[in-house]
């Protein structure tokens, strides 16, 4: 799970105009997409090379993010030591 949140912390910081669809090549599996999240015309939509007919219903790409960043902020970081934990925020620079 530290794989897939590092990967997914990594797509949630890309530029708007930069983030394509995400696709999750695990070094624990001998097949590519475990996890794959696509945009479509209705919203962005989760699902795996594993259950290929089973896509998650269309959200809004708030709603896609909200979820994603609790995932790797709660869920996967549970366990890992906080120097390994992927952050999804930029830490505040004082004003000069």
């Amino acid at each position: 799970m530290a794989e897939l949140a590092r990967d997914l912390s990594l797509w949630l910081h890309l530029p708007d105009g930069e983030r394509w669809d995400f696709a999750f090549d695990s070094m624990s599996y001998d097949v590519p997409d475990a996890v794959r999240i696509v945009a479509t015309g209705g919203g962005w939509r989760v699902g795996s090379v594993f259950a290929p007919d089973a896509w998650g219903a269309p959200a809004s790409w708030a709603d896609l993010a909200r979820d994603l960043a609790a995932f790797v902020e709660n869920g996967a970081g549970r366990g890992a030591h906080p120097r390994h934990r992927p952050r999804l925020h930029t830490p505040r620079v004082p004003a000069l």
